[in-house]
């Protein structure tokens, strides 16, 4: 897990956008649940302004190092999702 410099978002990829604040907390606790530090860089905005978030989208963010198994992780839990969802 590599850690995160408050100040430095350069550290920081979008590794999914949301329109929505609920589903990305969920991704968000699901990448902390295998030690992914994972942040939500538009939650207050989101809160205060939930149009703004549907249209501009809330930002998460990780590490560039832990990329892509967030992504593949994210990746998974929307396939078990849909599956789900099918059955």
């Amino acid at each position: 897990m590599s850690a995160l410099v408050p100040g430095n978002e350069a550290l920081l990829k979008v590794v999914r956008k949301f329109s929505l604040l609920l589903p990305a907390q969920l991704a968000q606790l699901e990448l902390r649940s295998y030690g992914i530090r994972a942040e939500i860089l538009d939650e207050g905005s989101a809160s205060v302004l939930p149009f703004d978030a549907m249209i501009y989208g809330i930002r998460l963010t990780v590490a560039d190092a832990d990329y892509e198994e967030a992504s593949r992780l994210l990746d998974e839990m929307s396939d078990r999702n849909q599956s789900e969802d099918d059955a």
